[in-house]
């Protein structure tokens, strides 16, 4: 049975949560505010709280924040619930232990799907904050970020998977208030240039440097007026009183700037905040920390449309570029003071930089980023609730056709044919299929599995190409094996790096085979194998990896181009075999590169395959006796196992790229091809051995059972029944 869920989805937040005071908490209530206008989505709050509040009806379960019980009570209280996932406002210092360690008790008793919002990532992690985020990357569904500054560190400091990750921009709220002039006139500054900081005070924030630029600039401008607007972190506070607050107040003394700084000291509500920056001139954020990943407070001065004056930490890099404010140096009052000076006397360029900047803004309101949520929990939400069967495929066959060398090639109806020995190709794929069983059901026969093959392909690598074929005397009857075994030997050995669920001298090992292999994708010349290269390539979290994968793309790029027509969005002048990988690979070094060009390569490609390969949602793939040449009709037989689990991923990764239902109902189509739903009207299957049959022929099927044929039927069954994760 398939199911996909269209009813209200109930996503639970664990956060912490107003009336405590801290900005986790308000961002996660904005968040739900507008989440709530949405019918598909029921949100609800699990509040880690550090003393007593009382919460409205959004909050269901609370945590003591240092009660390390509670976060496993919690956890299998959610499990018997209608929850329908778990987001995780992560945040090091909210959650109990060290750095936040005993949320890591809660995510390893959780059953439901996750997902984690990162609001600071980061780039020189102690040890135990390394720990703690790359489990959250682990064990999420979805890792959602706010700066693309972000995606590079999970990846290669934390092992995130690179599809997982999403961008999200911190939402800003929006209140549609008089104009600065009108709003200055209210407060009595019709004459005064308004420059402002705001948020919880503490000594990160760099306002002595603010105050400093505000002393140099007033000798030209006398008219500024500084608001430094906010009350004292609570943490600060406990621990340190007011000391940072009264440092601040005796440097307007010392400088005798009473006239030309303000502060406010309350915990501002977000109309007053957006009230504050529309009034303002300028936005400041003098914060010290060169690491800082996200600020909410310079995207709610984005979000007003403000020139921004900003020291170059990572996220104002990113929202400042393209001209949209002005970037100081760090721990420098005097770059800051530049900065502000050149604002007030080029109003014209002032002008521009808040056009620019209010433009992006609009992408910023809550009403947006609540869709973007939303669009996320259907996905993960519609992937959790695909049910094909409660157990996986029957693995005998696996293990009839496996010796202490590899996987046979060939088979007899059912029995091993050793005449036709073994194949670096086949050892490859069920490398690939073992690493998939292992990882949904952590059975260590399935490792023993994966490392037979991984020993084959030790022996097959010479000079970091691969020979193929093998005998049954464990002789390799050529010198070296084609492209696309090298490009399937890529794929495998990338994919089982890339999991953390195995020990680290398997992936060790599989790593070092894939290093070997560098100096061979300079001359590779087809494009399969340039797919099926990017795929494995694009697994582990590699700089140079991603340059090569970049490469190849640019160059399967070039191909579609090439034969790109109206009535023809493919790579070559036919289609023949395995042909899904292709659109694949675009997608997959879209997924590390982040360029559109190779996304929408991917997605043409792949929906003129399935228009060429579905008939009234039966899957239909193009026969390998004449393929399907341009201008010319599809060959119909014989249709072969490998081009269904082919289509399948293609349509997996598509389906978590783009969220579109389509892609997985086409993947579930494909699935349904091996168990019967296909132009024979008959199963694959063979119920009694466990294999799968090697194709359907004009006369029927083909009842060998080879290794291609099996493997592409386990991987393609465990992929949908672990739910496409």
């Amino acid at each position: 049975m398939f199911i996909i869920n269209n009813s209200t989805f109930k996503i639970a937040f664990l956060s912490t949560y107003p009336p405590q005071k801290c900005g986790i908490a308000t961002f996660t209530q904005d968040l739900i505010r507008e989440l709530k206008k949405l019918p598909q989505i029921t949100p609800v709050v699990i509040a880690v709280r550090d003393d007593y509040y009382k919460y409205d009806s959004d909050v269901i379960f609370s945590i003591p924040q240092q009660d390390r019980q509670s976060y496993t009570v919690i956890a299998d209280k959610i499990n018997l619930s209608d929850i329908d996932a778990v987001v995780i406002e992560h945040e090091y210092g909210i959650f109990g232990g060290d750095s936040g360690e005993y949320l890591l008790d809660f995510v390893n008793k959780l059953q439901k799907p996750l997902l984690t919002t990162l609001h600071t990532v980061l780039p020189k992690p102690e040890k135990i904050q390394q720990k703690i985020l790359a489990c959250l990357c682990e064990k999420s569904k979805k890792i959602i970020i706010m700066a693309e500054n972000s995606r590079k560190l999970l990846q290669e400091i934390y092992g995130a998977v690179p599809e997982k990750i999403e961008k999200i921009h911190h939402g800003v709220p929006y209140f549609n208030f008089p104009s600065r002039e009108t709003l200055k006139q209210e407060f009595g500054f019709e004459s005064r240039t308004i420059i402002s900081t705001f948020g919880l005070l503490s000594p990160s924030k760099g306002i002595d440097y603010g105050i400093d630029a505000i002393r140099q600039s007033t000798q030209k401008h006398p008219d500024i007026l500084y608001l430094i607007l906010g009350q004292t972190h609570p943490v600060i506070r406990k621990s340190y009183g007011e000391s940072y607050r009264n440092l601040l107040k005796k440097l307007v003394r010392d400088y005798d700037l009473q006239n030309n700084v303000s502060f406010v000291n309350k915990y501002l509500t977000k109309q007053e905040i957006v009230r504050w920056l529309k009034l303002s001139d300028i936005y400041m954020t003098p914060y010290l920390g060169q690491e800082q990943a996200v600020s909410g407070t310079l995207a709610y001065a984005t979000g007003c449309g403000r020139v921004i004056v900003s020291t170059p930490y990572p996220y104002a890099q990113e929202m400042l570029a393209e001209d949209r404010g002005l970037l100081a140096k760090f721990e420098d009052s005097m770059s800051l003071s530049n900065c502000i000076n050149y604002i007030i006397e080029h109003p014209d360029e002032k002008k521009l930089m808040e056009e620019k900047t209010l433009l992006l803004g609009k992408d910023l309101r809550w009403q947006s980023v609540a869709q973007h949520y939303a669009k996320i929990f259907q996905t993960v939400c519609h992937t959790s609730n695909i049910i094909i069967k409660s157990e996986l495929p029957d693995d005998t066959y696996i293990f009839r056709l496996t010796d202490d060398t590899g996987i046979f090639q060939h088979a007899l109806n059912s029995v091993p044919d050793p005449s036709e020995g073994y194949t670096s190709d086949d050892n490859a794929r069920a490398m690939i299929m073992a690493g998939w069983l292992f990882k949904t059901t952590r059975n260590d026969k399935y490792l023993e599995l994966l490392v037979i093959y991984l020993r084959f392909l030790i022996y097959a690598q010479s000079n970091g190409w691969f020979r193929n074929f093998m005998d049954y005397s464990r002789r390799f009857i050529e010198e070296k094996g084609s492209e696309d075994c090298f490009g399937r030997c890529v794929w495998s050995l990338g994919f089982t790096a890339s999991l953390n669920c195995l020990p680290a001298d398997i992936r060790n090992t599989a790593a070092k085979l894939l290093q070997n292999t560098l100096p061979h994708y300079k001359s590779l010349s087809f494009i399969r194998a340039k797919a099926y290269s990017i795929v494995g390539l694009s697994l582990l979290h590699d700089p140079e990896n991603f340059t090569i994968v970049n490469k190849l793309a640019s160059e399967l790029a070039l191909a579609y181009d090439k034969y790109d027509e109206p009535d023809w969005h493919w790579f070559d002048t036919q289609i023949t075999y395995c042909n899904a990988v292709l659109p694949a690979a675009m997608l997959h070094a879209y997924s590390v590169t982040t360029k559109d060009t190779y996304k929408s390569i991917g997605i043409k490609s792949l929906d003129f395959l399935l228009k060429k390969t579905f008939i009234d949602d039966i899957f239909h793939p193009v026969g390998c006796k004449g393929w399907l040449m341009k201008g010319q009709s599809p060959a119909i037989y014989d249709e072969q196992p490998v081009e269904a689990c082919s289509t399948l991923l293609a349509c997996v990764k598509a389906y978590k790229i783009t969220h579109e239902p389509i892609y997985l109902q086409r993947a579930h189509s494909c699935y349904q091809w091996y168990l019967g739903k296909n132009i024979a009207g008959r199963s694959t299957i063979d119920t009694h051995s466990g294999g799968c049959i090697d194709g359907i022929t004009s006369t029927g099927l083909n009842k060998n059972e080879g290794s291609e044929s099996l493997i592409a039927w386990i991987l393609a069954a465990t992929i949908m029944t672990s739910g496409s994760n």
